[in-house]
């Protein structure tokens, strides 16, 4: 994937983050991290995939660039990701693998404190993502 990235000083010539800049923009070459996929486990294999093309200094410039109020764009159209193929069923339990942040953490909002706890043990078990799991120590 090409990226455009323009600085946040108009006009800027030079390099930042490696990245040499004319006239306040650059264009850069990265891979692209596909999406996670809903409601799958990753395996090892597609887990080692995803942890080498994260590391791609290119695309951790990118992502920089843009967490330091760059203007970044994509210049590629990008593949259409597969569309999730079957929402799960009320009678499921709900997996906070299937499901970004905000959603879990309205999930745990509406809910009895055990069904949090299970919540909270399935996501350590899982994804383990800090923002709803050190929910729990409030």
């Amino acid at each position: 994937m090409r990226y455009r990235i323009s600085t946040p000083v108009i006009g800027f010539t030079g390099v930042s983050a490696g990245v040499n800049f004319t006239d306040g923009v650059a264009e850069i070459e990265a891979p692209v991290l596909p999406d996670l996929p809903e409601g799958k486990e990753l395996g090892r294999k597609e887990r080692a995939e995803r942890e080498e093309i994260a590391q791609d200094a290119n695309l951790r410039k990118v992502a920089y660039f843009r967490s330091q109020g760059y203007v970044v764009e994509e210049l590629d159209e990008r593949e259409p990701t597969e569309e999730r193929e079957q929402e799960p069923s009320d009678d499921e339990p709900f997996d906070p693998s299937n499901h970004d942040v905000s959603e879990v953490l309205a999930h745990l909002a509406d809910v009895d404190e055990d069904e949090q706890a299970r919540v909270i043990a399935a996501e350590r078990d899982g994804k383990n993502r800090k923002t709803i799991t050190e929910r729990s120590a409030s």
